[in-house]
């Protein structure tokens, strides 16, 4: 089964919002870069009056504004953030519109975001790219993903899958370690040798 689309994730991966963790602070100290057009400061100042709620959309402006102007801006943590609100509105053209832009970008999460959509869709091959290029990032969830995609495919490369898995579990993802385990177990002692190959290649 795959693992849950990352529409809450509240803090992009770009950075953790600075110089403040008092978000009051750091939506005043973004609010006048945002307004000047700065990108990075739009989403930062959106993410802050999210946390912060209705008094600060009645200062600030509305959240999802600003975000979408950094994700206009062609910011891939904006584009992100922004399709995980479409997402949450259940607004799935939007949401894979802005994914795609943030993909196409590099960014793993849009990335294992687009494969989870596409195995909801029932679209196999855009599920298994789009979790093969977040997994070549070292993204977890993705690699745990794409190993479980090979396994079910009756003609799937085994030893393949086994190496994802190794991969996954060395970041502490959930129950990447058992899998690992399990089809280790069940392998030949060639493929699991074929497997560790894999890894060293992948790292």
């Amino acid at each position: 089964m795959a693992a849950a689309i990352l529409i809450n994730q509240a803090t992009p991966t770009l950075a953790q919002i600075a110089p403040f963790d008092d978000f009051q602070h750091s939506a005043k100290h973004y609010a006048q870069q945002a307004k000047a057009g700065d990108p990075v400061a739009q989403l930062y100042l959106g993410i802050a009056i999210e946390a912060l709620g209705v008094d600060a959309a009645s200062h600030y402006g509305a959240a999802r504004d600003w975000i979408a102007k950094a994700a206009a801006a062609g910011l891939p943590a904006a584009q992100l953030r922004l399709a995980q609100i479409d997402l949450v509105d259940g607004d799935r053209t939007n949401a894979r519109k802005h994914l795609n832009a943030a993909a196409v970008a590099g960014l793993a999460e849009a990335q294992f975001n687009l494969a989870v959509m596409g195995q909801e869709d029932g679209d196999a091959a855009t599920a298994q790219r789009q979790y093969e290029a977040a997994a070549r990032q070292g993204f977890g969830p993705a690699q745990f993903n794409l190993a479980l995609m090979m396994l079910a495919d009756p003609n799937g490369d085994t030893p393949g899958a086994l190496a994802w898995l190794i991969l996954s579990a060395e970041q502490n993802t959930p129950n990447a370690q058992a899998a690992r385990d399990q089809v280790s177990a069940a392998l030949t002692e060639d493929e699991r040798a074929e497997a560790a190959q894999r890894v060293k290649a992948l790292r």
